[in-house]
């Protein structure tokens, strides 16, 4: 028997907050992701483009749409879990052209 105010698990094993909250991606993954483009377009994406990193981004957000956790997803790509979360807080503002690389000119001042 178990009290109202216990730890108590329900039948699949969830608490009752977690089985509440929604899942926003891939099992495993904590971070929304658009999916306006499948993974296998973004894989064939990646592979057609010139930039090395550029394709890195792409395969690992892709890997990530596929159902990988954010986790595998950087090992894979062999970056930190942060940054993977910072190419698809792009991915996710600005589609692909948030993957491709950016000049890496401070802007001057007026």
């Amino acid at each position: 028997m178990t009290s109202p105010g216990s730890d108590a698990r329900l039948d699949n094993g969830a608490r009752p907050a977690e089985q509440e909250r929604a899942r926003t991606g891939p099992p495993g993954n904590d971070i929304p992701i658009r999916s306006d483009i499948s993974a296998h377009a973004l894989r064939l994406l990646a592979r057609k483009t010139p930039s090395l990193r550029a394709s890195l981004r792409m395969r690992a957000v892709a890997h990530m749409l596929g159902g990988a956790s954010i986790a595998e997803a950087a090992a894979g790509a062999h970056v930190r879990t942060r940054t993977l979360q910072n190419w698809i807080a792009r991915y996710n503002a600005e589609g692909v052209a948030g993957l491709v690389d950016r000049s890496r000119e401070p802007s001057r001042p007026r």
